[in-house]
């Protein structure tokens, strides 16, 4: 039985939109701070003269191989020591402004693979991404903002967008070619971009940007007819179960009496969530929901953060069911490494 408080509890429109608000903005903060940098600081976090050629965004190469110098190997030694697991990202060309702040304009999440004199880095992502909170910088509303990435995202040429973007900020046109530039950064008398790149460690994974997108996207979503409506506002379960539509279920993996009672919440109520610690079998509830969603002619969404928790439900599926109604989706695999 629901607790009649739980019930009488809801979350108003106005205060959904609030609490969006206010997690896009502690997205974008953290986003901000792992996308400046101080180059007058004595640990810049940043490396901008280990590339000599920019070929990732002006030649769309997918890999470029760098001879490995001092400063190249230091780097690497230090990623592997200390910031191994974090993401790696490549940042080119460089906006600096009149406080020493540098930032890329366009970034990209790049793996690296060693060898005895070289490295191979690779991109993660074909389309290299607009640092947008540039424009927040300089003062840029959200409506200019998002229409500037608008027009940015539409033109193919990595060159153009460039040139829009310098035109947008009224920037000294700057040429910038694939011979990056040798001269050491300073402090201009003006916000300026720079023919040079970055080689930087991030605290994100590069799908923050698609985040933020489907967090501004959920306030025009009417929201009585998703999952999170539950969430929201409890009093609109009724708390009666659909048994009705519910063949007599399957029990495909031994469940002892409260994971067959979740088991049943998940087929027959709007919403359920199933926690326990490690041990306790939630994978065993899982895969028999799967396979009664089956049994009982329902298509069923399996997602995870961790594609080897998918696999592992893939594999046993395919041992219990006679034949392969399974769709694997999402399982991008890159060969290289960050070590």
């Amino acid at each position: 039985m629901m607790n009649k408080e739980i019930l009488e509890r809801s979350v108003s429109r106005h205060q959904f939109e609030c609490l969006l608000d206010y997690y896009i903005k502690c997205i974008e903060q953290e986003e901000i701070q792992s996308l400046t940098f101080n180059f007058k600081s004595e640990n810049k976090g940043f490396f901008s003269d280990i590339f000599k050629k920019e070929e990732f965004f002006q030649k769309k190469k997918e890999q470029v191989v760098i001879k490995k110098t001092g400063e190249l190997s230091n780097f690497l030694q230090s990623y592997k020591t200390v910031q191994r697991g974090l993401p790696l990202f490549y940042g080119y060309p460089l906006f600096i402004d009149t406080n020493g702040k540098v930032s890329p304009l366009f970034f990209v999440e790049v793996f690296f693979k060693e060898g005895d004199d070289s490295v191979i880095f690779t991109k993660a992502s074909v389309t290299p991404e607009f640092n947008h909170y540039i424009l927040a910088s300089l003062g840029y509303g959200v409506e200019e903002i998002n229409r500037i990435r608008a027009e940015v995202d539409e033109r193919d040429d990595f060159s153009l967008k460039v040139d829009g973007i310098q035109s947008i900020l009224k920037l000294e046109q700057t040429g910038l070619t694939s011979e990056l530039s040798t001269t050491a950064l300073e402090i201009p008398p003006a916000p300026a971009l720079i023919n040079k790149t970055m080689l930087y460690v991030g605290k994100r994974t590069g799908i923050t940007r698609g985040l933020l997108d489907e967090l501004e996207k959920l306030k025009t979503v009417d929201l009585a007819s998703t999952a999170i409506n539950y969430v929201l506002n409890p009093s609109t379960i009724d708390g009666t179960d659909k048994e009705a539509a519910v063949r007599t279920p399957l029990e495909i993996l031994s469940l002892n009496d409260s994971q067959e009672e979740a088991m049943l919440d998940a087929l027959r109520k709007p919403m359920t969530v199933v926690t326990g610690p490690p041990g306790t079998g939630k994978s065993q509830v899982v895969l028999n929901i799967l396979a009664n969603a089956v049994w009982n002619d329902q298509t069923v969404l399996f997602a995870s953060k961790n594609n080897q928790a998918v696999d592992v439900v893939i594999e046993k599926m395919g041992s219990i069911l006679s034949k392969n109604l399974v769709v694997r989706m999402g399982n991008v695999s890159i060969e290289e490494t960050r070590s």
